[in-house]
């Protein structure tokens, strides 16, 4: 006797398992869409590339003091402005299927 399969179950999993990678993939794609308009925002006066800025932003005593300072809020507006950009990418992402589906909330 052939085990019996809960297609709805399996179809429900895959569905899940699906909705799990569209958000991770909006997550990274949000964070790098957001680190570019981060960076687009810093001053043209800013003479260092993205990762110099990060290496400038750890020391000092190269560098000195107020380019490490501002080399350090540059840093940190980039990741705070990639972190907000996964988050909306990520939240998009979710209600997508309830704004096309609408219906789909009302059956049981």
């Amino acid at each position: 006797m052939k085990p019996r399969i809960n297609y709805r179950a399996v179809d429900r999993a895959d569905q899940r398992r699906i909705k799990g990678y569209l958000l991770i993939g909006a997550a990274l794609l949000g964070c790098v869409a957001g680190a570019a308009l981060g960076w687009h925002l810093v001053p043209d006066a800013w003479q260092f590339s993205f990762w110099e800025t990060f290496a400038v932003a750890g020391n000092a005593a190269k560098y000195g003091h107020p380019v490490e300072h501002e080399a350090e809020g540059i840093a940190i507006m980039v990741l705070c402005v990639s972190a907000i950009g996964a988050l909306l990418s990520c939240g998009v992402t979710a209600l997508i299927p309830r704004i096309l589906r609408p219906a789909a909330r009302l059956r049981y």
